[in-house]
């Protein structure tokens, strides 16, 4: 019998490591509305939403809270999901939040919601009602300012390419 070797090769350009901490979250009723609220309570300075769909009065609410303590908060909404009779970007501009509509790509599928230069959420929860109580969903919440950055850099090419609504 003969021995066979096999040879992985791995290439790799550069290893980064950097200190992280990732929290997962899961609905229906799974944690993931209370981990969004607990993250805008929890914010001191500055939030920003990239949503596909906004329809969470709750979320609307703490967002509202935020900017009454101070916390400077910046949403970029996919502009086509605003002409939907639910929602609720109007309100959002009545709490407080600088708002911005993105038309330029097919779908602004993005669900991210970033704080204070450290923490950022993303996963496949829409801020909508429904992401909470009817569907499969989720959200991992990392803290780290190396990801946060990456994310930033995201978020403002969406905001370059928006109208202020």
């Amino acid at each position: 019998m003969r021995k066979r070797s096999i040879i992985i090769l791995l290439l790799v350009s550069s290893i980064t490591l950097f200190p992280m901490d990732i929290r997962v979250y899961f609905s229906p009723n799974g944690g993931c509305l209370r981990a969004i609220v607990q993250e805008i309570n929890r914010s001191r300075k500055s939030i920003k939403i990239l949503a596909y769909r906004f329809t969470s009065r709750i979320m609307i609410r703490a967002l509202a809270k935020a900017r009454q303590r101070g916390v400077e908060i910046e949403a970029v909404l996919d502009g086509e999901r605003t002409r939907d009779r639910f929602s609720r970007h109007e309100d959002l501009k009545k709490a407080g939040v600088e708002l911005y509509l993105d038309y330029s790509v097919k779908h602004m599928h993005d669900k991210v919601m970033m704080f204070d230069n450290n923490t950022v959420i993303t996963g496949s929860y829409n801020f909508t009602t429904l992401a909470e109580r009817g569907n499969s969903e989720n959200i991992l919440v990392i803290r780290s300012p190396y990801i946060y950055r990456r994310y930033l850099s995201h978020f403002h090419q969406r905001k370059i390419k928006s109208r202020r609504f």
